[in-house]
């Protein structure tokens, strides 16, 4: 008795092998923001610096005009071809502030473009501050055309910055210089001067 149970013991742990558990796959890499691509000094050879009343440093061709203005919804930077139409723009920065007629935050201004059909092309760093750069085709009014466009938005503090280029298409290339050479001002000032002491001629 005790041989024919242990042989149908033997012939059960034959026919059965022991269940291998496999592990599950390993979670796929998620894309990470890098930071705007960096430029050779080759490639903006001859680039004007804007160093303005707002607090934001960059690089710009030279062939293209600069104005700059305050208004109820923004504050702005335009850069134009003095050669095209003088209301076209080729790229502007426009800065909202707490006081400006239409604030919002800068994922709120995302969130309104994607609304109005524009798509997320990636995250990206501008001088270490995350931002987002879109690209959709604007509506056409009085003062512009339309065409495809890219716009990266980002928030300094309490300030949104929407920086657009308004010929999608053909300044790609010029648009990337631009954006990587962004540098930001609104603490420096604060910061490097914090510890300073009144100097008073007594």
């Amino acid at each position: 008795v005790v041989i024919s149970v242990g042989g149908i013991f033997l012939l059960k742990t034959m026919q059965s092998p022991p269940t291998v558990q496999t592990p599950p796959p390993a979670p796929s890499p998620q894309p990470q923001p890098s930071e705007a691509s960096d430029f050779t000094l080759s490639e903006v050879e001859g680039w004007k610096t804007y160093d303005g009343v707002y607090p934001i440093h960059f690089l710009y061709p030279k062939n293209l005009k600069l104005s700059e203005g305050d208004a109820d919804y923004s504050s702005s930077i335009r850069l134009w071809n003095p050669l095209g139409d003088d209301r076209d723009n080729e790229f502007s920065i426009s800065m909202l502030n707490e006081s400006s007629l239409y604030y919002r935050s800068a994922a709120q201004l995302v969130q309104e473009k994607q609304q109005e059909g524009f798509t997320k092309e990636k995250d990206l760093y501008v001088d270490g501050i995350l931002a987002s750069q879109l690209k959709g085709i604007v509506t056409p009014n009085t003062f512009i055309a339309q065409r495809m466009t890219n716009q990266v938005i980002l928030q300094v503090d309490s300030t949104v910055y929407s920086i657009v280029n308004w010929r999608s298409e053909e300044n790609s290339e010029i648009f990337q210089r631009l954006i990587s050479s962004i540098r930001f001002t609104e603490n420096s000032a604060t910061e490097s001067t914090a510890d300073w002491q009144t100097y008073r001629n007594e």
